[in-house]
């Protein structure tokens, strides 16, 4: 690396730090909100407040965002699989400790692979399959973490992150041709409607406190997003991408401090050896 390109280095691993801090506060602020809302709702929620960063990246391109598209029920598909991730990383939650949940949500980059390879044709090498099968005896060490009665909510949040990777792979496929802006817009509107088919009378109008934590949860949510943008224009993936397991050190801490949680030993086993397999799965030349 050249002394001119380090400095530019820097700062997109600062912004990958930022964004992943951002993604841990939303994640705590869901878990918070599941004691007394119900999960559609704070979909709802998420989904209205996302849309201001949106909003914010799309006058930085100074020109009208076109909402026409060819290939809009590509489009829709992935903001149902995205809301199908949200609901179910939500619903697990609820239930588990924030850092485990997490930790299981890592085997995202596992999943993408084998759909890579499955529905894209992409070539996968021998020793990246040694890898994603490690990260999979990594996601199942930290499942033993929890109870056999919390069985159902783990099996759910292995469901959020094959959902995730659905959609990371659609999301390949939609970026060849559409904006970054309105693959997200059409995410955003689709997560709106489909939250409003849970509409009942168990939604509650929320307090200015809890208001506000719903508005932290949208916003850094989509925040997120466009921080994560802007990183990648600093810095390469390879550089930023073993960044993405320091979300276990803050799940780790928002569940300590905002929930009482103590991971146990075997979601902290776990997590290292999904950390460690990650990492090598990213530093491979394809």
């Amino acid at each position: 690396m050249s002394v001119a390109a380090a400095p530019k280095q820097s700062v997109g691993v600062a912004f990958y730090v930022f964004a992943i801090f951002l993604l841990a506060a939303m994640d705590a602020s869901a878990k918070w909100l599941t004691k007394g809302y119900p999960i559609g709702e704070i979909a709802f929620f998420r989904a209205v407040f996302a849309f201001a960063p949106l909003i914010v990246a799309q006058a930085r391109e100074r020109k009208s965002l076109e909402l026409r598209s060819k290939v809009w029920p590509l489009h829709l598909l992935r903001g149902a699989l995205v809301m199908g991730t949200v609901v179910t990383f939500f619903f697990s939650v609820k239930e588990l400790p924030l850092a485990t949940v997490t930790a299981i949500s890592l085997a995202n980059p596992f999943f993408m692979v084998l759909c890579s390879a499955l529905l894209l044709k992409e070539a996968v090498s021998t020793l990246r399959w040694v890898l994603i099968l490690l990260g999979f005896v990594g996601v199942l060490v930290a499942i033993g973490g929890v109870s056999l009665t919390a069985s159902l909510f783990t099996a759910v949040a292995v469901l959020s992150a094959l959902l995730y990777a659905l959609a990371a792979v659609l999301t390949k496929h939609l970026a060849r041709t559409e904006s970054a802006v309105l693959i997200a817009a059409y995410t955003n509107v689709s997560m709106l409607v489909l939250s409003l088919f849970s509409l009942s009378p168990s939604w509650t109008l929320p307090g200015w406190h809890d208001f506000l934590l719903f508005a932290l949860m949208g916003l850094a949510g989509g925040l997120s997003n466009y921080v994560f943008t802007l990183a990648f224009r600093f810095a390469e993936v390879s550089t930023v991408a073993p960044i993405e397991y320091t979300i276990l050190v803050w799940a780790a801490l928002f569940g300590f401090f905002l929930f009482s949680e103590i991971p146990t030993t075997l979601t902290i086993v776990g997590a290292l050896i999904i950390v460690v397999s990650g990492i090598a799965n990213a530093r491979l030349r394809r």
